[in-house]
């Protein structure tokens, strides 16, 4: 068995739920242990654990999900929820993931609960029907991305990585071939399988409402092929846009970039560029935009939108044009189009930090040119 402990998918959030339940899942190991020493023993955990066969218990739901037998149990639950955390919770961030970690919980175990009716008695803790359900999120919204996992063969360690999706695949085999070797009974390789399923369809659910932006890297759009095109290529799929007034379009980016829906405002917009000849963005939600390709690491976007800016606004100007220069040379390696740039900034408008900044980025430029970099063309921003 291989265990995965990190990945390579992009994280536009810092993992604060992430790291927060994980602090909470080895707390609650912690007081277990303490728990299982006092006068009472084990029956003091006895009543958070999920009971199987002997009851509906709702509370159960949500406990035992925090609960782990021992510390193997727990640190392979935890590593997965790591991995598996960083690709979700990078995506939809702190508020989605823990309405997305607690709704898979309570949603697995009250399934299981439910099924064990009738069974003979027994328990369950632990978080790994969540994790199965995050690393089938994964799949849906990051397939070629790549876990790195280690595993001990003949008492040595060995890492690797491994996309996704193969990943999860090989996983759901490895417990389908339990469940069904086992008479399908309805042991832990089950609830990981409702885990896998419930994930999956949260998954496609919140890609379809659009609610997550995977950049055209989800499953769907790699098996048709469009996380290989460009953006022309991209744009000339989208259907045409619905005809609608200027202030509903308007309203429509605004409340989208409020989202962090980056890339449906830059289609909107462009798509809107395209058809109305005077279209034109109001200042703070271009530069919301501009703020929200540089997040994002979109930066050719982002040059794009600057110099759009600079041709229609002048409120923010200097601070623009700073920007603009700083990644056409650290991320275009264009400095005899930042030094275009930087030159339209007279030094009396600027701040004695601005006009450091300047100073800085133009001597960089310089030393660039002097080292060889040219650029091919250079145009009039």
């Amino acid at each position: 068995m291989f265990i995965p402990y990190s990945t390579d998918a992009p994280i536009y959030y810092w993992p604060a739920a992430t790291v927060g339940l994980i602090a909470v899942n080895v707390l609650a190991f912690l007081a277990m242990m303490v728990a299982v020493q006092s006068p009472e023993g084990v029956e003091a955990v006895v009543p958070y654990v999920l009971h199987l066969g002997s009851g509906i218990y709702p509370w159960q739901w949500l406990t035992a999900n925090f609960l782990h037998a021992d510390l193997l149990h727990l640190a392979g639950n935890m590593l997965g929820l790591w991995t598996f955390g960083l690709v979700v919770e990078g995506k939809v961030g702190w508020g989605w993931f823990l309405g997305i970690y607690l709704g898979l919980g309570v949603v697995v175990l009250a399934v299981t609960q439910i099924l064990s009716l009738g069974m003979a008695e027994n328990y369950g803790l632990g978080a790994s029907g969540i994790v199965y359900g995050l690393m089938a999120i994964g799949l849906v919204w990051a397939p070629e991305n790549e876990v790195s996992c280690f595993t001990i063969l003949w008492f040595r360690l060995f890492f690797f990585e491994i996309r996704i999706w193969i990943f999860a695949v090989i996983y759901l085999v490895i417990q389908l071939v339990i469940v069904m070797l086992s008479g399908l009974t309805l042991g832990s390789e089950a609830v990981h399988l409702m885990g896998l399923v419930l994930g999956a369809v949260v998954g496609v659910l919140m890609l379809r409402q659009d609610w997550v932006d995977c950049e055209n890297w989800d499953v769907f759009s790699v098996w048709a092929g469009r996380h290989t095109m460009s953006p022309e290529e991209l744009e000339a799929l989208e259907p045409g846009p619905i005809p609608k007034s200027r202030e509903e379009v308007l309203h429509e980016i605004h409340e989208v970039l409020a989202e962090g829906r980056v890339e449906l405002a830059l289609t909107v917009h462009r798509r809107m560029a395209g058809s109305l000849p005077d279209w034109r963005l109001p200042e703070p939600d271009l530069r919301r935009l501009i703020q929200g390709c540089l997040r994002t690491k979109r930066r050719a976007d982002a040059v794009t939108l600057m110099v759009e800016y600079l041709r229609t606004y002048q409120e923010q100007a200097v601070a623009v044009r700073l920007k603009l220069a700083e990644v056409l040379l650290v991320d275009e390696q264009r400095p005899a189009q930042a030094r275009r740039v930087l030159a339209k900034l007279a030094d009396e408008r600027l701040t004695p930090p601005q006009r450091q900044r300047r100073r800085l980025l133009d001597k960089r430029a310089g030393a660039m040119v002097a080292e060889g970099a040219l650029d091919i063309e250079t145009e009039d921003w």
